[in-house]
């Protein structure tokens, strides 16, 4: 029996608490069963009822003060004893037919370019379970107010999306709050697909960044890995596109 999860990542602040919490509410009311697991065992407080917590296996404190490492080092150290302690994880998975799980993971982008546990982790919940899993990577809209920004926001995407190996979708959150907000020095509804970039990109010409931009550019174009959805938790019916996208990315729409 396969395992359906969506792995929910992205910066401090990109409102990934307030995604899973928001995904929760609707499945639940739709009468669709979901599982929530918070795998962020420095969040001091979720918005949401979790049916897994990694805080009840390992205190984050504790690792700091044990180690005498800073939250970056305690946050591997956690996934260590994760690792080290798989059944935990398993015998608390929902046995029903098509579980489906949204996971909630930390923030900090080393996690998932340099710590060997998670990809360990992924790798055995895909051979032990099943598990057919999309990447869902939350952006702040607020961070892509400026061309620079946003090429930024790409190549981290990009990043993330190559050294995690699984469907990706990138999402901008927080579209209530900037869709109309006259700050972007760029049209983010034309930006959304990441095709003619060179053409809708604003910069200095005679900065001496500017041919970095536009290679940069070339390469997302080339290659269209990159693309974005749009995400209001507020709005209904962008929520539950996001919610189509990422069922059909990791095959639970073909169960």
């Amino acid at each position: 029996m396969p395992l359906f999860a969506q792995f929910v990542i992205g910066p401090p602040g990109s409102g990934k608490s307030t995604y899973c919490a928001a995904v929760q509410s609707l499945l639940v009311n739709s009468h669709r069963p979901v599982t929530l697991v918070n795998f962020d065992p420095a969040a001091e407080f979720v918005p949401y009822k979790a049916d897994i917590d990694i805080r009840e296996l390992v205190n984050f404190q504790k690792i700091c003060e044990s180690e005498a490492c800073g939250p970056n080092g305690a946050l591997l150290g956690c996934f260590r004893v994760l690792e080290d302690n798989f059944s935990w994880l398993t015998e608390r998975l929902p046995t029903t037919e098509n579980p489906y799980l949204i996971i909630d993971f930390p923030g900090q982008i080393e996690l998932y370019l340099s710590c060997e546990s998670i990809h360990k982790l992924i790798h055995r919940l895909q051979t032990t379970l099943d598990l057919r899993a999309v990447i869902l990577n939350l952006v702040d809209c607020g961070r892509c107010l400026d061309s620079s920004s946003f090429l930024s926001s790409c190549l981290t995407s990009l990043s993330l999306l190559v050294n995690l190996s699984l469907p990706f979708l990138n999402i901008l959150t927080k579209a209530d709050i900037y869709r109309d907000s006259d700050q972007f020095e760029i049209d983010l509804e034309e930006m959304l697909s990441c095709e003619n970039l060179e053409t809708l990109m604003v910069w200095n010409e005679a900065s001496k960044f500017s041919a970095l931009h536009n290679a940069i550019c070339g390469l997302l174009e080339d290659f269209q890995l990159i693309r974005y959805e749009l995400l209001s938790v507020k709005d209904p019916q962008l929520l539950a596109a996001v919610i189509r996208e990422a069922d059909h990315a990791c095959g639970y729409l073909l169960r």
